[in-house]
Order: C-alpha cells, then structure tokens, then sequence
C-alpha cells in the first residue's frame, strides 16, 4: 500500500486581493508613513513585533482535505519531508514499517502544483546515499534538503548500535544528488533518533535532544550548515519566577543561551532547576518562530514509555540568528505560499 496524503488549508477572506508577493509588501512598506508600516507597530512589554501582517487575511475557516496522487511511496511512518520553494515540490525521505520490518532510504517527490506524486525511488544499498532511517530530522534551506541522524539498526526498538552511520546528508535540489556532510564532531552530533532540528536564518540549524546508545540527551547544538562548524551549547535555565540556573547541578556560571517555559492559564510555575530537569528526551517537536528568534519545543518522552506535554523556549542572549526573517504572501498556481525577507534584528527577549 502506498501513503495517503493530505493537505489542510485555510480558507482565507482577504482585504483587498489573494496573495501579496514580498515586492508588493516591501513596496508598501517604503511608501507607508512612518510608524505605520507593516509590521512596525507598538512593541509589546517583551519588544516583540506582535501584529506583523495578521491584519492583512482574516481566516474563516479551515479543512482537511484526502487527495488522489497516484501512485506513490509505500505505507511508513517516522520519515520526514521538506519543500523546494522554488520548484514547489515536496520531498520525503527515509522512515520505517513496523509491520514489515523495513527501514527506507528511498526519495519522493512530489508536485505542489498539479498535486502528484513525481517519482519515487527505490531502496538504494550504494555508499553514495544515506543507510536506510528512521527517527531522523531534517531541514530544507532554498537549495537542498539537509538528514540528521535517525535509528539505522535492524532493531525497531533503542540498543546499542542503533544510530550506527546515522551520519549527516545533503540532499541538492537542484540535479537530486546525495552528498555527506562532512564537519569535525557532526558524526557524533548526528548518531542520535528522536531528536529535532530547525533551521534559523543564515542557514544555522539547531538540533536538541534525542536518543543516543547512552541514552536519553539533553544537549543542544548550533550547526552552520555554510561553514561546516558544529558548536555544543552551554545553556541557562530560567524559572517561570525569573530565577536563573547553570547547565550543571551546583554550576555558579550562568550562559547567554537560556531554556525557559512559558506558562499558561492554570500550567505550574517551575524554577530553574526544574526546567533543566525538563530540558531533555526524545519524540518531541520543534519550531523556529522567526518573530521571537526562539525555538519552541513540545512535548516528548525520556524512556519511550511516559510522554508528557512540557513546553519549552530556546533564546539566546546574542540571539539565536543576526537576522531577523519576516514571511510575505505569493503565489504557486493560485495557492498561498510564504516568500522571505529579512532585516537586521535590533533587540532580543
């Protein structure tokens, strides 16, 4: 059986017309008066630019929609997919099938446009291509898709071996060809499952988390994906009191880079050293909020058995990027797509 795919969508009621490319807001901006532009409005008590564009669509309402893609990759889970916003295509790589006790290394792409599934390629045993994975992140800059890590043992359960060659690949987007990664400490880095990556301005990724053949890790590393630098961060932790502690039990030195967890209606205050405790496991998610220049982290477990639903924020005292990046409207074929344009930051919460 091959995968079935979905897309959600929001149906949007816009002001003045479907979509804006990031020229026409650009040109707004210039020609707006000061201190009216879009986006520049009142900062709040964080300095935060809350309102952005969100006064430019008003949603009313939103729906799943199954297409009929034809054929396409086989039935899987625990794989990951990233864009080619240029081409409009999605790819997905790698996974596994329990039932079948099968692990994959094979792409897919497939067609924003005309909603298809382009080709999809086999199983490849060659050296020249990632081992098949499962568990693993990835992130898609403008160029290529980037694969980090992932469970590459015959074993569908955590064992020693389990992350073997669990190595770092470029995928081009450009001629579809595999090349790895090759970065002092990012084998290392990489030989991990479970684990997250997001991708912040200037092509710098930051991965956290994941299991490890040591177990359950609670470090997190910036990767420059241009300069092919790996850096293990020494983080703080911030109680939801403001109280502050150092990455270590008993650690008197504190760090630019902070963990956090925002805290809402009735959730429990934390101090410092309880939000360190929470600042590790594996199967969780992560997201770059470009508006805050922090990643976000949901959810998760540290021995595959209890899960719970903690929330957590990665800031940095000298930020996480030295650019701030803003998303725009345009357009593939009539639906709405984001296209980037990016400032120098000012500040930092």
């Amino acid at each position: 059986r091959s995968l079935q795919f979905l897309y959600f969508i929001g149906n949007m009621e816009p002001e003045e017309e479907v979509g804006y490319s990031v020229g026409s807001v650009e040109a707004e901006a210039a020609s707006a008066p000061e201190g009216n532009r879009p986006g520049e409005d009142d900062s709040d008590d964080e300095g935060v630019k809350r309102t952005e564009w969100s006064n430019r669509a008003t949603p009313m309402c939103y729906k799943w929609h199954q297409l009929d893609p034809g054929e396409g990759p086989a039935t899987r889970g625990r794989h990951t997919v990233g864009i080619d916003v240029e081409r409009g295509v999605l790819f997905m790589f790698g996974g596994q099938n329990y039932d079948l006790r099968r692990k994959y290394n094979d792409i897919a792409r497939f067609d924003l446009l005309t909603d298809r599934w382009q080709s999809v390629s086999d199983n490849d045993s060659s050296e020249n291509v990632p081992c098949p994975r499962s568990s693993h992140s990835s992130v898609a800059t403008r160029e290529a898709l980037y694969i980090f890590g992932g469970a590459t043992g015959k074993s569908f359960m955590a064992s020693p071996g389990c992350c073997k060659d669990a190595s770092t690949w470029r995928y081009s987007f450009s001629d579809y060809t595999w090349e790895k990664v090759e970065a002092e400490g990012l084998d290392a880095v990489s030989s991990r499952y479970g684990h997250t990556t997001v991708l912040t301005p200037g092509d710098i990724v930051y991965l956290f988390g994941g299991m490890t053949d040591s177990g359950c890790d609670w470090n997190t590393f910036k990767i420059d994906l241009k300069h092919r630098t790996v850096e293990r961060l020494e983080c703080s932790f911030v109680g939801t009191a403001g109280d502050v502690c150092g990455p270590y039990p008993n650690s008197a030195s504190l760090c630019s880079d902070t963990w956090t967890q925002p805290v809402f209606g009735d959730d429990k205050k934390k101090t410092a050293q309880q939000v360190r405790d929470c600042v590790r496991g594996f199967g969780h998610t992560a997201i770059y909020n470009p508006y805050t220049d922090s990643m976000y982290v949901l959810g998760g477990t540290v021995d595959g058995r209890n899960y719970h639903s903690t929330f957590l924020r990665l800031g940095s005292g000298t930020r996480l990027s030295t650019t701030r990046t803003r998303t725009a409207c345009t357009c593939w074929g009539g639906r709405l797509t984001g296209g980037t344009t990016t400032r120098r930051s000012c500040g930092w919460i």
